[in-house]
């Protein structure tokens, strides 16, 4: 163990380890500091992290028998969000072969800038046919959908209505949109996987066995986000239920499936030709395509380039990516292969 911490302190820096020994059982609590200041703010912010504050990976341990002893038990955590920490429980599921220190370090830094590959319930890489996006999220195994939706691991709609209303309401529109198109069998993709509250052995909103009507009585259930915001959420939730015990758990879905982030723009920060205070800064790049993006800009700079897609289709697009729909059934608009950019927004329309 000596030797480990030695050699961790070596390579890290002395305050990368610290250590609360119990000698009396034979055990120790070896605290191990990662470094995720190398993270962009908008990725922190996306992924629930603070970049100023390091990521604690805690291991327990047998005090006297570091190698041959019981395989350690790990948390991870970061002290201000240390009671909901979602990337901890993701962290957590990557340790089950890497505990000795050193290697520990090594590997949270080699993952933690790829996490979002990553489903956040089985690490397994996710398999997305445009490539991974920018927030963490489940696959779409069915055991992992159980897990994600019934152990708490993804943050409550609560939480989410609480700091973001309006973007909340924005993904609740956009899914009606989509599901109330005549074209929802092609554009309602991904179909919500939803366990049912009253059996959380079977999916209640199933994407093998669609029923559109069904998802569409529960959306009409789901509270108005401005009443939300005007009542304690366990009464609105209770409401909610009362109506339709399906509308907070498809609220829950609407909110957690979103794979990218989007925060409502300041009013100093928003574009002043467009008109309009409904302006959303919507980030959906992994961390290598933003920082390969950066470092373009840096050399060439970058201008405004504007993409014109009804509202139907960004309920898809914000969980698939924007897709070359050309030669497709997606297709409505285009004439030939490509997506359509223009300088500009007025085009769009």
């Amino acid at each position: 163990l000596e030797a480990d911490l030695t050699a961790v302190r070596e390579i890290y820096g002395p305050n990368a380890v610290s250590l609360r020994e119990y000698g009396a059982i034979d055990d120790v609590d070896i605290d191990l500091h990662i470094d995720v200041s190398f993270l962009d703010e908008e990725i922190a912010v996306a992924w629930d992290v603070i970049r100023t504050e390091p990521i604690i990976v805690r291991l327990h341990c047998s005090l006297t028998q570091y190698l041959n002893g019981p395989v350690p038990t790990v948390d991870v955590f970061q002290i201000s969000t240390k009671e909901r920490f979602g990337l901890g429980h993701q962290l957590k599921k990557c340790y089950c072969s890497h505990f000795h220190c050193s290697q520990t370090i090594e590997f949270a830094e080699q993952r933690i800038p790829v996490l979002n590959e990553y489903c956040v319930v089985c690490d397994e890489p996710h398999v997305f046919q445009n490539g991974p996006m920018l927030r963490p999220t489940v696959c779409e195994r069915e055991l992992c959908v159980f897990a994600f939706q019934t152990l708490g691991v993804m943050n409550e709609a609560a939480d989410e209505i609480a700091t973001g209303a309006q973007v909340v309401d924005l993904l609740v529109s956009m899914c009606r949109s989509a599901l109330e198109s005549p074209r929802k069998v092609v554009i309602f993709e991904p179909y919500p996987s939803v366990v049912d509250p009253d059996d959380p052995q079977v999916l209640a909103f199933n994407p093998r066995k669609k029923n559109y009507d069904r998802v569409m009585k529960a959306l009409d259930s789901i509270t108005s986000i401005r009443e939300m915001t005007q009542a304690p959420y366990l009464e609105i939730k209770k409401q909610m239920d009362k109506q339709d015990p399906l509308a907070h758990p498809l609220l829950q879905w609407v909110i957690s499936s979103n794979r990218s982030h989007i925060v409502k723009l300041p009013v100093n920060r928003q574009l002043k030709f467009m008109h309009t205070p409904h302006q959303f800064l919507l980030l959906s790049s992994p961390p290598a395509k933003e920082s390969n993006f950066r470092a373009a800009k840096n050399l060439y700079g970058s201008t405004f380039a504007f993409h014109g897609s009804h509202i139907e289709n960004w309920h898809s697009i914000l969980r698939n990516g924007l897709v070359v729909a050309s030669n497709t059934r997606l297709q409505v608009n285009n004439r030939y292969k490509g997506s359509y950019l223009t300088h500009r927004y007025k085009v769009t329309y």
